[in-house]
């Protein structure tokens, strides 16, 4: 239940201080109350859940879910999938400022400007040039929104 993952995630963030944790998450699921929705709100707030795929609850014809009782209305499906979505959002952004001033390993995607991924799903610009899909160390010297930038300091082709 919620107890289990509370516990679970707390300790693995204790754990492992630069962890990101994704999820998938149902606004409106039938039944769902506002109190049950501020619960998943809590959730998403107290720790780093910086990828999401937030879906309305939609009825599928032929599904039990479908006929359940207490169907949370369409629009407010939508404005809670909404509401969630920002915050995750929200966390991802504050949860790139713990990068900045580290080194990362990013994977080039255009040699151009060093360009490409990290480990953590950001996307990361260098300075410095690299071969495309190779493996660089790049020290965070700037995060903007959810985008980290730095220089190489290493690079493993």
């Amino acid at each position: 239940g919620p107890k289990d993952v509370s516990e679970t995630v707390g300790t693995a963030t204790r754990l492992m201080p630069l962890l990101g944790l994704g999820c998938d998450l149902i606004a409106g699921f039938p039944d769902e109350r506002e109190l049950d929705f501020e619960a998943t709100k809590s959730l998403l707030k107290r720790y780093p859940f910086v990828r999401a795929h937030v879906f309305p609850f939609s009825a599928r014809p032929g599904t039990p879910a479908a006929v359940f009782p207490n169907q949370v209305p369409r629009g407010l499906r939508a404005k809670r999938a909404r509401e969630l979505m920002s915050l995750v959002q929200h966390g991802r952004k504050a949860f790139a400022q713990k990068f900045l001033w580290r080194t990362v390993e990013v994977v080039v995607e255009s040699e151009a400007k060093s360009v490409g991924w990290t480990g953590e799903y950001f996307r990361c610009e260098a300075e410095g040039s690299a071969p495309r899909k190779s493996l660089v160390q790049v020290v965070v010297t700037n995060v903007e929104d959810d985008h980290l930038s730095g220089r190489v300091v290493t690079s493993k082709e």
